[in-house]
């Protein structure tokens, strides 16, 4: 147990005539603790800075808040003398910094590597932001310089404004022995109450914080180290995903009928890795039935390209979700569109979740012949890397788990990689509807699919519809012109491209609503879809 100092009061040294010289704006010291034995000597270096980081001339005033125990004189040495734990205090004007001494001849050392705040997946730098309303636990590292030191209490606090949020203390339980203070091991969770508001909270840990055990460094107990501020935490506000479901079949089926109370079930996943508060989940009534019979990736890609017409012709802001019950297809269970709106699949919770993460930018994890992925995953496998947590059970997530967008086998979570890209891609994702309103007047809605890619044959499909809420908004990737019986052009729509993300190459696929005045619609016979150099024609159907 270290003796801590209690004398009456940082004792200064006397640095001699004050210089005047500069206005000081910031002071930092290094190193960032000391541990010394009785008799040892050790050194602080204090850099003084000025406005716009210009040196600073200012002196510097050192103090030692026992010099019974450590001892500083002007020029930063310190002298230890007795067993303890004391602080060092560097002032110049207005401002000082404060940095921990620990004299002791024990070679055994805690520590806590980090202490940062998880939702549903972290880096081991804890750079993912966080949501607001979503359910969070303190993660802390504590380490060891040998084995042995087990169930070591652990101080969590949050305070704002110097009121206290929370407090909690927990035990360690084995604490991994590591040679520095970095990030490893397993970590282990304290979940906070539900609906404390974390906004501008300042986070700090404290292990063995009653000083019970003899430690090499008394300081680096602390998270963040001791003499430094915690950054105040900033939430993300995140709008809530809106995804109807909507079963298809292939021509001559009956699209699966969705029963509404197995929603919830079926979004329960989406629900707890998605980086949101909330998910809307519902129902359309009606189902689809496509107008080609299921055998390859092609004919599922034209089916999501029905489903994406279904969507703009409802006039749906949100996403869509065709829901099949056909297994695979050519090995396929399901597509979805990269960063778009429109995804099929099964009725299963962890492929719905998959497909609708391509919806929100997310490639596929790398292995067992994933294609199209991540080049920024950080594990070869598609593992999550460091341990996940759920807030259903309040558990840890093992690191083994496979990432939400992988093909291997094993459980599923999200990565903090994947938790982060999703969250950035979000904001634009749910802000844009790539919807028109049906324009006044008298218009013929047009519906154009079109599936093109390397291992797929160049097939178009138009059909006059009855009614559409809305028309597919202009956008740059590809043009669909509308022709008369001789071939000629009668009017020509941009627009989008939709990206397939699949196991193979990645059909690009045009699936649009367009708008045709009552006299290109009385002449139209055709359309011609056209995709970077390659255009593909085909008569408008009923």
């Amino acid at each position: 147990m270290a003796l801590l100092g209690c004398g009456t009061g940082p004792t200064p040294v006397d640095p001699g005539p004050e210089d005047p010289g500069s206005a000081v704006a910031r002071i930092t010291l290094s190193p960032s603790t000391l541990t010394l034995a009785p008799g040892e000597v050790g050194q602080f270096t204090a850099t003084v800075l000025g406005p716009a980081d210009a040196p600073s001339t200012a002196r510097v005033l050192w103090s030692s808040s026992n010099p019974g125990v450590a001892s500083i004189d002007q020029a930063g040495r310190v002298t230890a003398w007795a067993q303890g734990a004391i602080q060092i205090r560097a002032q110049a004007g207005d401002l000082s910094r404060t940095r921990g001494v620990t004299v002791s001849t024990t070679p055994n050392n805690l520590w806590l590597a980090r202490a940062d705040l998880i939702q549903v997946a972290q880096t081991a730098s804890a750079d993912v932001p966080l949501v607001r309303g979503k359910p969070t636990a303190v993660r802390l590292f504590p380490q060891a310089s040998s084995l042995g030191f087990t169930n070591v209490p652990i101080e969590v606090t949050l305070s704002r404004f110097d009121a206290q949020l929370f407090r909690a203390t927990i035990l360690s339980g084995p604490i991994p022995v590591a040679t520095g203070p970095q990030v490893g091991g397993e970590g282990i969770f304290l979940p906070l109450p539900p609906g404390l508001n974390l906004e501008g909270a300042l986070l700090r840990a404290r292990i063995d914080p009653d000083d019970l055990i003899d430690e090499r460094d008394e300081w680096d107990n602390y998270s963040p180290t001791a003499g430094e501020l915690p950054e105040p935490i900033v939430l993300r506000d995140v709008g809530a995903p809106r995804i109807r479901l909507v079963g298809i079949a292939p021509a001559g089926g009956t699209p699966p009928t969705i029963d509404p109370g197995s929603v919830d079930g079926l979004a329960g996943f989406m629900r707890t890795v998605y980086p949101t508060a909330s998910v809307e989940v519902t129902v359309r009534p009606a189902g689809i039935v496509s107008a080609r019979a299921w055998t390859t990736r092609q004919d599922l890609a034209a089916a999501l390209a029905e489903v994406e017409v279904q969507r703009v012709a409802d006039g749906w802001a949100g996403h869509y979700y065709g829901v099949h019950a056909q297994g695979t297809v050519d090995g396929v269970a399901g597509l979805g569109y990269a960063s778009g709106r429109s995804a099929i699949g099964p009725f299963n919770d962890v492929v719905f979740a998959h497909e609708v993460g391509h919806n929100f930018g997310l490639r596929h994890a790398p292995g067992c012949g994933a294609t199209e992925t991540n080049a920024a995953y950080p594990t070869p496998g598609g593992e999550i890397g460091l341990r996940g947590y759920d807030a259903r059970s309040g558990a840890a997530v093992p690191a083994t788990a496979i990432d939400l967008m992988g093909y291997c086998p094993g459980p599923r979570w999200l990565s903090g990689t994947h938790f982060a890209a999703m969250l950035g891609a979000m904001p634009s994702a749910l802000a844009g509807a790539a919807l028109v309103a049906a324009p006044g007047g008298e218009w013929v809605p047009l519906a154009v699919t079109g599936v093109l890619g390397p291992e797929e044959s160049q097939t178009v499909r138009a059909w006059r519809l009855e009614v559409a809420a809305a028309f597919s908004a202009p956008e740059a990737g590809a043009l669909v012109e509308v022709l008369d019986g001789a071939g000629a052009v009668l009017a020509t729509f941009p627009v989008r491209r939709q990206e397939v993300a699949e196991g193979g190459e990645g059909a690009q696929v045009v699936a649009a609503i367009l708008p045709l005045t009552a006299e290109v619609a009385a002449r139209a016979r055709g359309v011609r879809v056209r995709v970077g150099g390659e255009s593909v024609e085909a008569g408008i159907g009923p």
